[in-house]
């Protein structure tokens, strides 16, 4: 479903920030798991599109994703999701999470209201789909956001540390909707975390890559 072919992307300094990264993502969920500063999020990035690698590819559903023009194909492939949650603060907690609304053909807008209504009561918000997204909390918020990706039903969700500044309560939650999202039929999902966290979700160990510790600009082993 999407496969990393020897990427590599060096910082301003010339140091490498992920070095000859290869692997093939099947279907189900993967954990990314490395120390602060391990390259994690850069990884991240350049798997989701957002950050240009300076050697190697990224195929998406057989696709070169960084010789393609049409962001529509991108946006209706990949979901990401961020340790900062990007809501917008003065609208409402339904209208951040149908802000997309309107991308899918076929899809009525009672439609993606009720898929909207769902998604939060999936989370335990639908209660405060009415208030401004900025009277939540930080965890309510990456909830909101959370939502607002799966709107979309995406076929690959990447989420970088999606627990790693939020209360423990929400993080269950966001742990929980991100497995349900993975068992889903042709899903991947690809989360990133640090060693103190990496064990969250029930993950056979062969579905772990470990970025090493030893250096921030080297890509190390992948666990058997």
């Amino acid at each position: 479903m999407l496969v990393a072919e020897s990427i590599s992307k060096r910082c301003n300094l010339g140091k490498f920030l992920v070095k000859d990264f290869s692997f093939e993502f099947k279907d189900g969920l993967y954990i990314i798991r490395g120390a602060e500063g391990s390259g994690k999020t850069t990884l991240s990035l350049i798997l989701s599109g957002g950050l240009r690698p300076d050697y190697g590819n990224v195929k998406i559903l057989g696709k070169n994703l960084y010789r393609r023009s049409d962001d529509k194909f991108l946006k209706k492939a990949v979901g990401t999701f961020f340790p900062v949650p990007l809501v917008i603060p003065y609208i409402s907690v339904l209208d951040n999470v149908m802000l997309f609304s309107g991308s899918r053909k076929g899809v009525t807008r009672k439609g993606e209201r009720h898929k909207a209504f769902n998604l939060l009561e999936s989370v335990e918000l639908f209660s405060m789909r009415k208030m401004l997204a900025n009277e939540l909390s930080l965890g309510q918020m990456q909830r909101v956001a959370l939502c607002r990706t799966l709107f979309t039903n995406p076929q690959i969700l990447i989420a970088d540390e999606p627990t790693s500044n939020i209360d423990t309560y929400s993080a269950s939650i966001l742990e929980q909707r991100i497995l349900d999202f993975s068992n889903k039929k042709r899903r991947l999902v690809i989360v990133t975390t640090n060693y103190e966290c990496c064990n969250f979700l029930d993950v056979p160990e062969n579905r772990y890559i470990s970025l090493s510790r030893q250096s921030r600009f080297e890509m190390c082993e992948i666990d058997n």
